[in-house]
């Protein structure tokens, strides 16, 4: 299964025109890591090799995942395809995923797959096929937008806030505290971490 294509692209800053590789099939069984990618809107982010901007190539892909039967077409409206050339991109790329099942599999999910538009539709649609429902995206979003607050703010002003918050600060929001900190420490940001420790410990006592 041919999971990735090599595509000429044009970048919408200096004009420059280069070739990059494009992954076109997200299958959780053989590149998870793309998953990861998709979710965190670094899938498909290339760089132009003139001038250095970043910026994301919109290409028809499918993303596969055997486990929870699910089969997800994405064809981008932005770039205009008609109807009968998106078909033909996508069902291609199905049947190259079909492929690699074994014969005793059941795959009457690929006869419904989820059609989305835009990336931000595939997002939601990959996290409902994870059963992380659009409320809980909205809980986590909040809980991250506290942490920062939490990080700008001085010792009086935080207290302020937690009584402020007091009903959002919840288990799943000391879990998130704790992930983040084990994190920062893994990846070197000691300073960071302890600063964030105090934080945590100031949000307990209050």
């Amino acid at each position: 299964m041919n999971l990735n294509r090599t595509i000429p692209v044009q970048c919408p800053k200096c004009a420059t025109a280069y070739q990059v590789t494009v992954t076109v099939i997200v299958d959780t069984s053989h590149n998870p890591f793309a998953k990861d990618l998709l979710l965190s809107g670094q899938l498909n982010v290339v760089r132009c090799p003139h001038c250095q901007l970043e910026s994301a190539v919109a290409v028809p892909l499918v993303y596969h995942d055997s486990h929870s039967a699910k089969l997800i077409t994405f064809a981008p409206v932005a770039i205009g395809l008609n109807q009968t050339e998106s078909n033909r991109i996508l069902d291609a790329l199905m049947k190259d995923v079909a492929k690699t099942l074994a014969q005793e599999q059941d795959t009457s999910y690929f006869f419904r797959p989820t059609h989305v538009g835009t990336m931000a539709e595939l997002v939601h649609a990959v996290l409902a096929a994870d059963g992380i429902t659009a409320g809980m995206v909205e809980q986590q979003q909040l809980r991250s937008r506290l942490v920062m607050m939490f990080l700008q703010c001085d010792e009086d002003s935080l207290i302020e806030l937690v009584k402020q918050y007091n009903s959002q600060l919840d288990e799943g929001f000391f879990q998130m505290l704790t992930v983040a900190i084990q994190q920062l420490v893994t990846q070197g940001n000691v300073e960071v971490a302890e600063h964030l420790t105090e934080v945590q410990q100031t949000i307990a006592q209050h």
